[in-house]
């Protein structure tokens, strides 16, 4: 399955990291020749929550910008402290970051 996400930060920061990202706001979505179609039931959830009862690697997971529509495939990563986050592959599109993404 697909899925597109955007990114819930914390409050009153001016620069993001990974480590300031709260959750992941979740949308599957189906392909429909051959394009990726949103079908708009997101869900939230925390970091945490995200990876031990959604996460998958069957699952194809995208950045989405709710602005500019950009999107771009993530994968799993695992900070230095044992932390699991989502990182967007590079494309050299800063708009479709996770990091950069509106707060939703």
């Amino acid at each position: 399955m697909y899925y597109y996400i955007v990114a819930t930060k914390k409050p009153n920061k001016s620069k993001y990291t990974t480590s300031e990202l709260e959750g992941y706001r979740v949308c599957p979505s189906k392909k429909d020749n051959n394009n990726i179609v949103l079908i708009d039931q997101w869900e939230d959830f925390s970091k945490s929550k995200f990876f031990s009862s959604h996460y998958s690697n069957k699952n194809v997971y995208y950045s989405f910008n709710p602005d500019t529509k950009a999107s771009a495939k993530c994968e799993k990563r695992e900070s230095s402290t044992g932390e699991e986050y989502l990182q967007t592959f590079k494309n050299g599109t800063v708009s479709d970051n996770l990091i950069n993404l509106p707060d939703v």
